[in-house]
């Protein structure tokens, strides 16, 4: 699929770098025609060649609720780019007290959306320290809109749609996992 889009290449490449826009299982290739200020997007569908079965690690996770007690997690780590870009797309489900755990290498603002995705997930936006910045509760399954952190975040987990507020997960609570400064 080609978008064209009429704006200059400089604003287009700003707008992608301020979002921090996670793109998905999907190539963005984009162009400059010399003659013309416009952009041309190509999103190519490589969902075969990003690892599509690939097992990953899977490490334990702890949250410490404000008011609900610790609630623990078995997650996958997403820590490379071709894990983060497949996220959680094309799952039918995802068990209870599991998730997905996006390690950043450097802090940055981090955007998250739901293309190819089959279930309701709750995104979770994480600081350095391990603190809870952010929720998007139950982010709707197929959706081009984006979440941003809106903050600078070192990590984002994804649980099923529903789990924080079942489990009285909130913002401010803290993240105990090795890649935060919370479990160090």
């Amino acid at each position: 699929m080609k978008i064209v889009y009429d704006v200059p290449v400089k604003h287009y490449v700003k707008y992608l770098l301020l979002c921090g826009l996670a793109f998905s299982a999907h190539n963005l290739v984009w162009a400059q025609d010399e003659t013309q200020d416009e952009v041309q997007v190509d999103v190519t569908d490589n969902r075969s060649a990003n690892g599509a079965g690939q097992t990953l690690a899977q490490e334990s996770l702890t949250i410490e609720t404000q008011g609900a007690g610790r609630r623990e997690f078995n997650v996958e780590i997403a820590d490379t780019l071709e894990t983060q870009q497949r996220g959680l797309m094309f799952r039918e489900a995802l068990a209870a007290n599991t998730g997905m755990l996006f390690t950043l290498d450097e802090l940055r603002v981090m955007g998250i959306w739901m293309k190819d995705t089959l279930i309701p997930l709750d995104i979770i936006f994480i600081d350095r320290e391990g603190k809870i910045v952010k929720i998007d509760h139950s982010h709707k399954p197929g959706t081009l809109r984006s979440v941003s952190s809106e903050v600078f975040v070192l990590g984002v987990l994804e649980l099923a749609g529903g789990t924080a507020r079942e489990m009285g997960i909130a913002t401010g609570d803290i993240i105990r996992h090795p890649h935060f400064n919370s479990d160090k």
